[in-house]
């Protein structure tokens, strides 16, 4: 698969991409035309008997492209009928009439309505990149109309659903509801980000030459999980697969230190530690597979205890709680006479903690860690106060201050690198808003971790996993009612589908 396809674009990229193609004997004429009609291909092979089609056209390359579109179908056969916002006659409008393009020119609120409502599809060609500002006017009127069309009316957006941002995905006031966005080369990364991502319906990109292989930003495939996943050669024993330090649980939180160890181990890791004190040691019994690294409360003693010779990686925060005893203990342990050059995750407590001091990630070794923040433990490892920045942008952002890799969870989860690339997993699911989904994704990054996956790929492909366990769960049970625990059986299928 082409790889310019799995790609995301900000607006100011996307229009780089643009003016390198241009610069390399393609004239913007022929980039219209390529994007129109890959549009147009689109829409036949989606909808393929001859349909009726109201095309709407704006006054930029956005238009441009609607009225090859239109020309395209009607060339096909279909019944086209045009209307134009704000767009003067040119070539484009001239070869969509002779192609036998029906354009009206005269309409009112209650003409579009009836029109919205007669014709099969609609195609929004009214504003592409340079949305700045809310729709008003004329332009409202047509978007209004558009989204009271009835359920069986298509509409398919071309690139964006008119009004929605193409950065942020904010929406700017009332936008297109659009059921298809066909985004002419890489998708906008706007579109992987609520509530733009519910207005556009099913997303599809379409290859218009641009080259993508400079661009940081990328979706998390399966493909990518596949070629990330660590082997598991037949000659292999529990300890080619790492063992695991898990410093996790409290008397407040003890539910925390299983969900991590159990995923730890169900994602392959050969031997999984838990280190807790005697209170906690009872927790094996759910968990007998994995061993046990006792704490007394002494800082030296423990801190070798948890960063023994034998482990190739530590997780570390889930449930530890957040007391002055806790924090004297992390920092010795993160010290890197004590840690040395193993990888380590840090989630949930461990990462409170680490906020607490404004310069704690000049602490840490640089590109050894994964953070697995969600936006309020984000919020006090930034001081406070988030930047005032883009989603993509505060992920980047953080990563490259802390030079470490950041898992920034959401509803879209961002995965950054120091070097400036960015996974997306944009698939919002409501069955991972339950108590433990964080303690599951430590536990499968970490456990990866151990079988000598690096940092970076660990995340992304922790990440995964545990977003398309998520799924398979809602798939079965709906949106409510199931429990973290309920993933840990789903790891070993994931990871099977991606052999």
């Amino acid at each position: 698969m082409n790889t310019a396809l799995t790609a995301f674009v900000t607006a100011q990229q996307m229009r780089y991409c643009e003016a390198q193609l241009l610069a390399t004997n393609t004239t913007p004429d022929a980039l219209i035309t390529r994007a129109g009609t890959a549009v147009a291909q689109v829409v036949l092979q989606r909808f393929p008997s001859q349909q009726t089609v109201l095309v709407l056209a704006g006054p930029g390359n956005n238009g441009a492209d609607a009225l090859v579109v239109a020309a395209q179908l009607a060339q096909h056969g279909w019944q086209v009928t045009l209307l134009c916002w704000r767009r003067a006659p040119d070539a484009w409008l001239l070869a969509a009439t002779t192609a036998g393009v029906q354009h009206v020119t005269h309409w009112d609120a209650d003409w579009l309505v009836q029109a919205c409502a007669r014709h099969a599809i609609i195609v929004d060609g009214l504003l592409g990149l340079g949305t700045n500002r809310p729709l008003s006017g004329e332009v409202l009127a047509i978007v209004q109309a558009v989204n009271q069309r009835p359920p069986q009316v298509m509409c398919v957006a071309i690139d964006l659903p008119s009004g929605c941002l193409a950065d942020s995905g904010a929406l700017l006031g009332t936008v297109v509801r659009a059921d298809l966005t066909i985004s002419t080369g890489p998708r906008k990364i706007g579109l992987s980000q609520l509530p733009a991502m519910d207005m556009a319906g099913d997303v599809v990109s379409v290859d218009i030459g641009v080259a993508t292989d400079h661009l940081p930003y990328h979706e998390l495939t399966t493909a990518w999980a596949q070629v990330q996943r660590p082997a598991r050669p037949c000659d292999s024993y529990k300890g080619t697969y790492g063992t695991l330090s898990v410093w996790a649980g409290s008397a407040q939180f003890p539910g925390a230190a299983y969900l991590a160890s159990a995923a730890a181990a169900r994602v392959g890791a050969g031997i999984v530690s838990l280190a807790t004190t005697s209170l906690l040691a009872p927790l094996l019994w759910r968990l007998p597979e994995s061993t046990l690294t006792l704490l007394d409360g002494d800082v030296a003693q423990d801190s070798a205890a948890l960063t023994d010779a034998r482990f190739t990686a530590l997780l570390i925060g889930p449930g530890l709680g957040r007391s002055a005893a806790v924090a004297d203990l992390l920092w010795a342990v993160l010290s890197p006479a004590c840690i040395g050059d193993r990888p380590a995750l840090l989630d949930a407590d461990a990462l409170a903690l680490l906020g607490r001091d404004p310069q704690w990630y000049t602490r840490l070794t640089p590109q050894r860690y994964v953070l697995t923040p969600h936006l309020g433990e984000l919020r006090r490892l930034c001081g406070g106060t988030l930047p005032d920045l883009l989603p993509h942008q505060i992920a980047t952002y953080c990563a490259q201050t802390w030079q470490q890799i950041v898992v920034m969870k959401g509803s879209t989860t961002l995965i950054a690198h120091p070097d400036g690339r960015l996974l997306v997993w944009p698939h919002p699911n409501p069955a991972l808003a339950t108590a433990g989904s964080g303690d599951i994704l430590a536990g499968i990054s970490a456990g990866l971790l151990t079988q000598g996956v690096s940092p970076w790929a660990a995340a992304g492909v922790g990440v995964y996993i545990q977003g398309r366990v998520a799924q398979i769960l809602r798939s079965q049970h709906g949106d409510a009612g199931t429990l973290a625990s309920d993933a840990l059986l789903l790891i070993p299928q994931v990871l099977k589908s991606l052999q």
